[in-house]
């Protein structure tokens, strides 16, 4: 994969948008300065593949269409079709985005970039290999070693890794949602009357102490919130591939009293996060999850995470995850559920890792080591946890929905009085 950076604003930008995917591709065209196109003709075939055909066409921001004859010597971003499981799978996304990279390198583009939203994990789909690779890592790298695109972006891939695995060459560019969600959780925090300081973070499992860390980091050096950098790990045994049992490590005690932030990359049925909410005896428990997968349940066919949900005492008391998987109206309306598009976190992303601004005369753009942002923004690209590594612009103001925080006030005096506390 090449690492030459874009310049931004330069007119030859092409951002495909492919299906579902369409606000995601207009997103990354205003922030990036290109023009949103697809194909007059995007489907599915009764076999599960992809087809993408006919005349291709801009669409201006008033949704207004025309017909584009050539893309020599243009720039192309390919956003990858949204996964609607069980209709989309990850297998679709690899055959559909391979062909889209190798026909726009065809017809003569001068550079093919990628961008996955979400190629989604679950445990039962892991193929048993020596080192257990899950299926959202082997798609990713076979988009890549099929299709070979100049720039590949990863939403919270899950496997920190995946650079290492099928010959890469290039480490991908990783965006997190760590700073999209400590902005919400502030918003959250402030908007029910409780002092931010009150909001401390606990990683769910060993592997989430990088992301939770980042997200203490955020909130004390970026949003000026002087919170406990102390970060207990719930220590999770898994007994099988669906249960599993939760042991605490020290810390989780002083959490009494206080709003308990979980962050992770992934919400498949909530048993997880439930347990861990359990553990910390915390007044409220809030999750952040990038992407849900949303496991249903074996009885009622509905989303086990409603069990966690609903009902006057919830495990959980709100949960906030984006829209980079098709969310169900089930869990993507619920009044304890606040849903972030991802548009914003990918556009400004892809900004970062492969642009250069012509206005900003502070920026070094080489490609996979990403754009260094101005004092006062937000960390948004990197490739681990780390909130001093390449970031970008994220807005700041984010306004929580007024049902929820109407629920986490209610949860907040019932709790409060159950535990004898002075709020």
């Amino acid at each position: 994969m090449s690492s030459g950076g874009l310049v931004k604003g330069s007119g030859n930008l092409y951002v495909y948008a492919g299906i579902g995917s369409e606000d995601i591709a207009a997103a990354v065209a205003k922030q990036c300065g290109g023009s949103v196109i697809t194909t007059i003709k995007q489907g599915v075939y009764a076999d599960g593949h992809f087809f993408a055909r006919g005349a291709k066409v801009a669409i201006d921001e008033h949704g207004k269409m025309k017909r584009v004859d050539n893309i020599r010597f243009s720039d192309v971003i390919v956003i990858a079709p949204r996964i609607d499981l069980p209709k989309v799978t990850p297998d679709n996304v690899l055959v559909m985005t391979s062909g889209l990279i190798q026909m726009f390198k065809d017809e003569g583009a001068r550079s093919v970039r990628v961008i996955i939203p979400c190629l989604p994990y679950q445990r039962e789909d892991r193929e048993l290999t020596d080192e257990t690779v899950a299926i959202m890592v082997k798609t990713a790298i076979g988009i890549i070693n099929i299709g070979k695109p100049d720039g590949v972006l990863l939403v919270d891939a899950h496997e920190p890794r995946i650079k290492e695995y099928a010959g890469w060459h290039a480490r991908p560019d990783i965006v997190h949602a760590s700073a999209l969600f400590m902005v919400c959780a502030k918003s959250i925090v402030e908007g029910i009357g409780m002092s931010a300081e009150r909001f401390k973070i606990i990683a769910p499992d060993k592997g989430g102490w990088g992301r939770a860390k980042a997200c203490v980091v955020i909130l004390t050096k970026t949003l000026g919130i002087d919170v406990d950098d102390s970060i207990p790990i719930i220590d999770k045994v898994r007994i099988s591939a669906t249960q599993v049992a939760m042991r605490s490590f020290a810390g989780v005690e002083g959490f009494e009293g206080a709003v308990a932030g979980i962050p992770d990359d992934i919400i498949a049925g909530g048993t997880t996060m439930a347990q861990a909410a359990e553990v910390t005896h915390a007044l409220l428990n809030i999750v952040f999850a990038t992407h849900a997968t949303l496991t249903p349940d074996k009885e009622t066919g509905l989303p086990n995470l409603l069990k966690y949900i609903d009902g006057p005492n919830p495990a959980l008391n709100a949960v906030l995850i984006t829209d980079s998987l098709v969310i169900p109206p089930i869990i993507g309306d619920h009044p304890r559920v606040w849903k972030l598009p991802i548009s914003e976190l990918v556009a400004v992303g892809a900004n970062s890792a492969w642009f250069i601004d012509p206005s900003r005369d502070h920026q070094s753009a080489n490609g996979s080591n990403g754009i260094s942002a101005g004092i006062g923004s937000l960390t948004m690209v990197n490739y681990g946890h780390d909130p001093d590594g390449p970031s970008g612009l994220l807005n700041p103001h984010r306004e929580p929905p007024a049902r929820l925080l109407e629920l986490l006030r209610a949860d907040l005096v019932s709790k409060g009085l159950q535990l004898n506390l002075k709020l």
